[in-house]
């Protein structure tokens, strides 16, 4: 372990303490890999009590995948007056003597930790590895869990899963688990472990349940769906109840996906160009940078009741998504190496385009574009054979990033090619709930008392005992072309009809859609009308979907009289649940430097919610001004790797239209080489300080790993 102090270009007061980390046993057993930072405690960033402190005033712990396959934790303590760690313990197992793999753990709170993964004997794939999940809590020396405050269970008795882990959702008690199963099912889990004790409790659906309800397959797919093409988090918007990374409102989960038709992925077919890997989705899916999906589930945090998962279909349309801009071939097999010679080149070339070439990593970009030699810089090192065909693409490949704040949450499209197209759009939720006042039988009319919650609104997704989810009922999907300009209007005109027929009720989306638009009114195929008043452009190309098997409010005559997309059956006093998903106009975004990819800031984890890998205090939102996030912009120029410090403002985004990212210092560390990863930080109560874990950062060794304490970097 070597320790160096710096000083930020000079500036006094602004420090940062390195650790470069390079025997394998600094951090974990040899040949195992981090996957993250996924607790942290003591007082260096909460005054919360420290059952630890006997052991370290300020520890921290790492998750890593042993040789074989098996998850294992190792813990540490931290000096902040020497900056140095020592380790405590290691090769502390999360389920019983080991054996839970694939998956991953995270902070609930404190000294309370979740994990899932699976479990079985080896070569047992995919039958014989359950889904095994479970709470567990630090003994005081750090060394294992204790006998009391913690709890195993099964998610699925035998079938693999949930590969991707637990995942904090922005609460210090909730938990949501989910995962693709080897008998192609899919699974979700929530837990709470409010109160502590010895017994969480525990979300009754403790088999699988699909991921979207159009189908009935269910499938691991429906988990890659999620997983290759979405973003998990909680549902912001606690307002003044909001605290330091609990910005979510309890029992519930977003997730955004950008598949073309939002509907569960049917084969397991290459990836494509999504990011060049084989992954188990359709092409017809793939390298869609829109529109987006977005589904909540929600469950009322008692043992064996219901999760409701609510669908609103298409709620955002990219502005980008990636397009084809140029070929080549490769002119000289490459080895581990950035420079990539090229000829037999048609189109354009450009920095920050993404390369899809057989053998390269799909993740890769033009860092530089040397015209003058034919000659390509990868953002990383890679290898390829001679001859092979190179495409070259432009705009944005990248997953939509989705963040927490105490108004609701926001999506975060970035553009890789394009700055300017990079946007920011606001989301907020709303749900009622009320009872059924009067039973009815297969009826469209719907009359509801004792709304404790939010007001029903025209569009809300309705769940809740009686209604019924038609899994055979897939959704119909239908194009036509304006036909003639409006101006805000909902009187629309269309012709070029292609797909299924146009019907009341369906989604609208395309060019110049603002909002979540429905069809209220079909006159004839060419003639409708919409639920509320659009300016489109002649010769836009619409997109209308059903919305299947959801049931939602088609007319509210008042708070207690509606009328409903399709008939249900209800009991009387059964209690119901209207949720709604608004989503604001796209916000461009801007930074004061104007030079900014919003995939190059740190955006993972900053939340402290969504990730299956992160600790509470990944939380980058600052203690006095919650919708302030603080990170880091992370770019390559030349052969180095250069960090920003920055600031992103999300607090007048709902109320002004205004977002924000500043640059407080710029360069302020840096890397002598590329592909440098991420893998987790610590933010500190002052608001000043982080401490970053970095890997990758020596070409030479892979083992060897970095840890940055900043010193008044916010």
């Amino acid at each position: 372990m070597t320790i160096t102090i710096g000083n930020f270009s000079g500036k006094k007061g602004i420090k940062y303490y390195e650790n470069t980390l390079t025997n394998p046993t600094d951090l974990r057993s040899t040949s195992n890999s981090i996957t993250g930072i996924n607790i942290a405690h003591g007082s260096w960033v909460t005054d919360d009590t420290n059952n630890q402190a006997s052991t370290a005033t300020n520890w921290f712990g790492v998750t890593y995948q042993q040789t074989d396959e098996t998850l294992a934790l190792s813990t540490y303590s931290y000096d902040t007056s020497a900056h140095t760690h020592t380790k405590i313990a290691e090769d502390i197992h999360t389920y019983g003597g080991g054996g839970v793999g694939y998956g991953s753990a995270c902070q609930i709170d404190n000294d309370y930790l979740v994990y899932a993964g699976f479990t079985g004997p080896s070569g047992g794939y995919p039958t014989y590895y359950p889904m095994q999940g479970g709470v567990h809590k630090f003994n005081n020396a750090l060394t294992g869990f204790g006998t009391t405050g913690g709890q195993s269970f099964s998610i699925k008795s035998n079938d693999g899963g949930p590969y991707s882990g637990a995942s904090r959702l922005g609460s210090n008690s909730t938990a949501f688990f989910g995962g693709g199963t080897g008998a192609s099912e899919s699974g979700y889990w929530f837990t709470d472990y409010s109160g502590g004790g010895s017994s969480p409790n525990v979300c009754g659906n403790t088999e699988h349940g699909n991921f979207d309800e159009y189908y009935s397959s269910g499938g691991a797919h429906d988990y890659a769906y999620m997983s290759y093409l979405g973003k998990l988090s909680g549902v912001g918007g606690r307002g003044t109840a909001a605290t330091y990374s609990n910005m979510a409102q309890q029992y519930k989960v977003m997730y955004i996906n950008n598949a073309v038709y939002g509907q569960a992925i049917t084969s397991w077919a290459s990836q494509a160009d999504h990011d060049g890997t084989t992954s188990p989705i359709g092409s017809e899916y793939a390298g869609s940078a829109g529109p987006i999906n977005i589904m909540v589930w929600s469950w009322d945090g008692v043992d064996a009741s219901a999760v409701y998962k609510e669908k609103f279909i298409r709620a955002v349309t990219f502005p980008t998504r990636e397009t084809d801009s140029g070929t080549a071939e490769v002119n000289g097999a490459i080895s581990s190496s950035t420079a990539l010679v090229i000829d037999n080149i048609s189109g354009d070339i450009k920095t920050g385009q993404s390369i899809r070439a057989s053998g390269l990593a799909g993740s890769q970009q033009v860092s530089a574009w040397n015209a003058n030699t034919n000659t390509v810089t990868l953002s990383g090192a890679g290898t390829v054979s001679d001859d092979v065909a190179v495409t070259f693409k432009n705009h944005s490949f990248f997953t939509p990033q989705l963040l927490l704040t105490t108004w609701g949450n926001v999506v975060i499209h970035s553009d890789s090619v394009t700055r300017e197209n990079a946007k920011v759009y606001p989301i907020t939720y709303s749900e009622g709930l009320a009872n059924v006042n009067g039973s009815t039988s297969s009826s469209t009319t719907l009359a509801v008392d004792g709304n404790s919650g939010d007001d029903i609104t025209v569009g809300a997704t309705v769940t809740g005992s009686g209604i019924l989810l038609s899994s055979s009922t897939v959704p119909y999907i239908g194009t036509a072309v304006v036909n003639g300009a409006t101006s805000s209007s909902t009187a629309l005109s269309v012709d070029g009809h292609a797909g299924d027929a146009l019907v009341t009720g369906m989604y609208v989306t395309g060019t110049g859609i603002s909002g979540t638009i429905t069809v209220n009114t079909v006159t004839d195929q060419n003639t409708l009308v919409l639920s509320s008043a659009q300016t489109l452009s002649d010769d836009v190309t619409l997109t209308f979907k059903s919305p299947g098997a959801v049931t939602t409010v088609d007319v509210v005559t008042d708070q207690n009289n509606l009328v409903l997309s399709k008939t249900e059956s209800l009991t009387n006093n059964n209690e119901l649940r209207f949720s709604s998903v608004t989503v604001g106009d796209a916000i461009d975004w801007h930074d004061n430097s104007h030079n900014i990819f919003p995939h190059e800031v740190y955006l993972d984890r900053l939340d402290g919610a969504g990730s299956s890998a992160c600790n509470k205090y990944e939380c980058g939102s600052r203690r006095d001004n919650l919708d302030v996030y603080k990170t880091i912009r992370m770019y390559e120029d030349g052969g180095s790797t250069y960090i920003d410090f920055i600031e992103i403002d999300l607090s007048k985004v709902l109320s002004d239209s205004k977002f924000n990212v500043y640059t407080l210092h710029k360069k302020a560390y840096s890397f002598s080489k590329l592909d440098i990863k991420i893998k987790g930080a610590i933010h500190m109560k002052n608001d000043k300080d982080v401490l970053f874990l970095f890997g990758n950062v020596n070409a030479s060794d892979d083992e060897e790993y970095r840890l940055v304490y900043f010193e008044g970097v916010f």
